[in-house]
C-alpha cells in the first residue's frame, strides 16, 4: 500500500514507464471543480507544481482569467494551457458508421452532428476510431458546446495565455491495465470500463442499483478477475455528492465481490474489485488524490476537441480544385513577375555601376590610347626603315660585278628598277652570247632572271633582248 503522497506519485510514474506510455515535455493542465480551478505542471508524468485557486464563475471569462493569474502567481507560469474538459455538458458516446473513407467519415460527423447528439447547438466534436473493417467504423465521439469552449478560450487569452488543447477527461486512460471509473456529476454519473482502446459506458443514478450488473458483465465478457476502480469528480460534483457516489460505488463493488451477480458464474475464480491507489480511498482522501490520475495520464487522451469555429477542409478537393489551380497559376505569374522585376533591377544596377566605372577609368583610357598611337607611329617608322633596307640592292656593287662579268658581244642599253624588279635592255651578237649573259647575271646577282623579250634584228643581224631580274627571298 502507498503510505504517502510522494510515494504515490513515484509509483504511478514507475508504472507508466513500465507500461511504455508516451512521455511528453512539460505541460500545464487545468481542471475546474466546484469553486476551484486546479492546475498542475507535469513533466514526464511527474508533478512539478500543483495548486488550486478560487474560481468564482466558470462561465465568466474574466473569472477564469483571474484564476489563471493566481495560478501564475503560485508558480504555474507556462503560457500554453491544456484544459481537461470535465463539464457535465460534455457528451461522450460510442457510434458505428458504415465503411467509407476517412474524409467521408469526417464529412459525416460534421453534417450529422445535430442528429448524433440531438441538439441544434454548435458543438466542438472530436473522435477516435476504435476499429475499422469491412463492416465499417467503431468510433468514440466526444462533443462539448462551442459556446463553453469559447468562454475558456477568451478567459485564457485575457490572462495572457493560449488554450493549446482541450482533452475530454473520459478519454484519459487512468491505468495501463483494464479498470472501472465512475465519473461523478451532480445528478448522475457515467460508469466506464476501459481495456486498451475498448471503452464501454453506462449512465447511472444514485437511485439505481445496476452498477454491479454492468461491472460483472464486463468482467465476465473480458475474462477479468481482479480490477481497480476509482471515482473521478466532474466540474459540478460537490464534496457531498462525491461522498454519496463513493458510497454508491463501494456498495456496488461489494455486491460484485460477493458473487451476487449470476452472470459471473462462469469465472474460474472469485471476482475482486478494489480501490485504485489514486482514487482517494487510501489513507489520504485529499482533492489531489481524487484528480491525480487525470494530470498524470493526461497525455494518453486520444480525442482532441477542436478549438476553432472553422471547419477543417482539405487544401485540395473536388470542390475547390478550380480555385486552387487558379491560385497556383496566379502565384506562378506573380513569382515570374517578381523574378523579372528583380532581374531588371539587377541589370539597371549593374549598368549604372559599369557607367560609373567607365567614367572613373576614362583618363586612364585616354592615356592608354595616346600611348598606343605613339607606339604605332614608332612602329611605322621602323617598318619604313626595314622596307628601305629591304629595297636597297647595293647597286654600286652589283653594277661593278655586272660590268666585270659582261660577256663579249653583249651591249647593255638600259637598266631600270621598278620595285623588286630590275629590267635590263640590250643587244647580243648571237643567242649563245645572250644565254651566256643571262647565266652570268644569275650567278653574280643571285635572285631569279627571266627573258622577258627577244627579237632578231634583220638589218643589224643582232639579237635585241630585255631581261627581268627579281631579288630572291
Amino acid at each position: 500500500a502507498v503510505k504517502s503522497f510522494e510515494e504515490l506519485k513515484e509509483s504511478i510514474a514507475q508504472l507508466a514507464k513500465w507500461a511504455g506510455l508516451p512521455m511528453d515535455e512539460r505541460k500545464l493542465y487545468i481542471l475546474p471543480l466546484p469553486g476551484l480551478l486546479c492546475g498542475a505542471e507535469v513533466d514526464h508524468q511527474k508533478f512539478l507544481v500543483h495548486e488550486a485557486v478560487e474560481l468564482t464563475d466558470p462561465k465568466d471569462p474574466a473569472a477564469i482569467a483571474a484564476a489563471l493569474r493566481q495560478l501564475a502567481g503560485k508558480g504555474l507560469k507556462k503560457k500554453k494551457v491544456i484544459l481537461l474538459v470535465n463539464q457535465p455538458s460534455c457528451r461522450y458516446v460510442a457510434k458505428k458508421f458504415p465503411d467509407m473513407t476517412e474524409e467521408e467519415l469526417d464529412e459525416s460527423l460534421y453534417w450529422e452532428e445535430d442528429r448524433i447528439f440531438y441538439t441544434d447547438e454548435p458543438m466542438a466534436l472530436g473522435h477516435r476510431v476504435l476499429s475499422h473493417g469491412p463492416e465499417g467504423y467503431d468510433t468514440l465521439l466526444a462533443a462539448w458546446p462551442r459556446k463553453e469552449m469559447d468562454i475558456w478560450r477568451r478567459g485564457t487569452k485575457q490572462a495572457g495565455c493560449t488554450l493549446e488543447a482541450a482533452y475530454p477527461v473520459m478519454d484519459i486512460s487512468l491505468s495501463p491495465r483494464p479498470f472501472f471509473a465512475l465519473y461523478a456529476k451532480k445528478d448522475s454519473a457515467t460508469l466506464s470500463f476501459r481495456k486498451g482502446h475498448e471503452v464501454y459506458t453506462k449512465r447511472m443514478t444514485l437511485s439505481e442499483e445496476n452498477g454491479a450488473f454492468f461491472m460483472a458483465s464486463m468482467m465476465e465478457q473480458h475474462q477479468e478477475i481482479r480490477l481497480p476502480c476509482c471515482v473521478i469528480p466532474m466540474a459540478d460534483c460537490t464534496e457531498e455528492k462525491w461522498e454519496d457516489w463513493q458510497q454508491w460505488m463501494t456498495w456496488e463493488m461489494q455486491k460484485v465481490n460477493a458473487g451476487e451477480e449470476k452472470c459471473m458464474e462462469e469465472l474460474e475464480e472469485s471476482p475482486q474489485l478494489y480501490w485504485a491507489d489514486a482514487c482517494g480511498m487510501g489513507e489520504e482522501t485529499s482533492l489531489w488524490h481524487r484528480i491525480l490520475p487525470l494530470f498524470i495520464y493526461g497525455d494518453t487522451c486520444q480525442i482532441r476537441l477542436p478549438l476553432s469555429h472553422e471547419r477543417a477542409t482539405p487544401f485540395f478537393s473536388p470542390e475547390n480544385r478550380t480555385l486552387r489551380l487558379a491560385q497556383g497559376a496566379s502565384a506562378a505569374a506573380l513569382l515570374f513577375f517578381l523574378f523579372a522585376v528583380g532581374r531588371y533591377g539587377w541589370y539597371v544596377t549593374e549598368e549604372m555601376k559599369w557607367q560609373k566605372e567607365a567614367v572613373a577609368w576614362q583618363p586612364v583610357k585616354e592615356m592608354w590610347m595616346a600611348q598606343k598611337q605613339k607606339d604605332k607611329q614608332e612602329q611605322d617608322r621602323l617598318d619604313f626603315l626595314k622596307q628601305l633596307e629591304k629595297n636597297d640592292f647595293h647597286w654600286e656593287q652589283k653594277l661593278v660585278l655586272l660590268a666585270d662579268g659582261l660577256p663579249q658581244g653583249v651591249v647593255l642599253s638600259d637598266i631600270k628598277a621598278e620595285g623588286n624588279k630590275v629590267q635590263i635592255t640590250g643587244t647580243a651578237v648571237s643567242s649563245s652570247a645572250l644565254h651566256a649573259f643571262e647565266k652570268q647575271l644569275q650567278q653574280t646577282w643571285g635572285g631569279q632572271c627571266r627573258l622577258a623579250k627577244r627579237k632578231n634584228n634583220g638589218r643589224t643581224k643582232l639579237v635585241e633582248f630585255r631581261l627581268e631580274w627579281t631579288k630572291g627571298d
